[in-house]
């Protein structure tokens, strides 16, 4: 990383995602475009792939269905919307545990704590929310996996775990999870804009720290507070540069009998001072679509390309419905009580309605 070695592509080693993946941002800086990019390595190389998206992202979809299809793999692509249960795949969040006490473990975590008769009503609604019972779910099917290959059963491949918005997912059920998956060929990814949003999600600063612990890879794009910034910048040490710091001088002379009418002097002068390898401002001030990442002790700036629009023509019907219901939605959230809640919009057509811009006003000068 510096000024003159230029670009050049940066491979990351896959053992690096065992250890599991922070990837932190602000709104709109790039980070499910990234998602889509390790996604879609991860679909060509044949590993199990999961993805959690909370916002329902309509071009991350696309984008899974295109690969799948790119990899020869539409026979195991599977969707889980709750909000199309005609086409939706199927999900028993208690149907499947290795111990009984696990199911009613399961049910009670998603219980409000305070509360009496509303807890059961909040429970039934709240229970859309079954990312942590999924979670559950993964943590289980780890146990059994890596009991399993110690015992000389035959490998299976990496299952890729990833979740965009993961503060609005995470719970005590992702802790195991990220503890024990690791032996099992499990490599989780989260994304997030703060960390914050995951202190107050968990409600519990030590168990957030529990978790940042075993996230050992940490790719950072624009953000907005120091505290979020600092989870990379405290990782790194401080460095010592070298400044350049040019001197002139001249003098002139008064006496007339000496010849010497004048002096000069020009002088370059080196001084070493000690620096923080990168500081908030470096993140707070980074261009859409760049990250710093720290991987495996090394850190590097990179510029992440950007990959083609998926082609939707080729879905079928059913999926293709899916994605314009998602784009309206997202559309329609962007422009609530009218005005944009995120630049770089336009608002959403209306059949029927004429959209136009009026200006009106009054003054004088030039």
């Amino acid at each position: 990383m510096g000024l003159w070695e230029g670009e050049k592509d940066v491979w990351f080693d896959l053992y690096s995602r065992v250890g599991h993946v922070l990837v932190l941002g602000t709104t709109r800086v790039g980070k499910t475009r990234f998602l889509e990019l390790q996604v879609t390595q991860d679909i060509r190389r044949g590993d199990t792939v999961i993805v959690f998206d909370p916002k329902g992202d309509a071009a991350l979809l696309k984008r899974m269905y295109a690969e799948a299809k790119r990899a020869g793999r539409l026979d195991r692509f599977n969707v889980f919307h709750l909000g199309f249960p005609e086409l939706s795949a199927r999900y028993n969040g208690i149907g499947d545990f290795s111990r009984v006490t696990e199911i009613a473990t399961r049910i009670t975590n998603q219980l409000p704590q305070e509360g009496e008769g509303a807890n059961f009503a909040q429970f039934v609604w709240g229970f859309g929310a079954v990312g942590n019972s999924m979670f559950s779910d993964l943590t289980s099917l780890a146990g059994r996996i890596y009991k399993d290959v110690q015992s000389g059963g035959t490998p299976i491949p990496k299952c890729s775990v990833h979740a965009d918005e993961f503060n609005e997912l995470i719970g005590d059920e992702f802790v195991p999870l990220l503890n024990k998956a690791g032996g099992a060929g499990y490599q989780v990814t989260v994304y997030t804009q703060t960390w914050s949003d995951i202190e107050a999600r968990i409600g519990n600063k030590a168990k957030a720290g529990q978790i940042s612990g075993n996230l050992n890879s940490v790719f950072m794009l624009r953000v907005k507070n120091p505290e979020t910034a600092e989870i990379l910048t405290k990782q790194l040490g401080k460095v010592w540069i070298n400044t350049l710091t040019p001197v002139t001088g001249a003098n002139d002379n008064n006496n007339p009998e000496d010849f010497d009418e004048f002096s000069s002097k020009n002088e370059d002068r080196i001084n070493r001072q000690e620096v923080d390898l990168l500081t908030t401002a470096d993140l707070t001030s980074l261009p859409k679509g760049q990250a710093y990442a720290y991987v495996e002790g090394r850190l590097y700036k990179l510029r992440l390309p950007l990959p083609d629009p998926a082609d939707e023509e080729a879905m079928p019907e059913s999926l293709a419905h899916m994605v314009r219901e998602l784009e309206h939605r997202y559309e329609a959230h962007r422009y609530e009580g009218g005005e944009f809640k995120s630049e770089g919009g336009s608002a959403p057509a209306v059949a029927g309605e004429e959209h136009g811009v009026t200006m009106e006003g009054k003054g004088c000068g030039w």
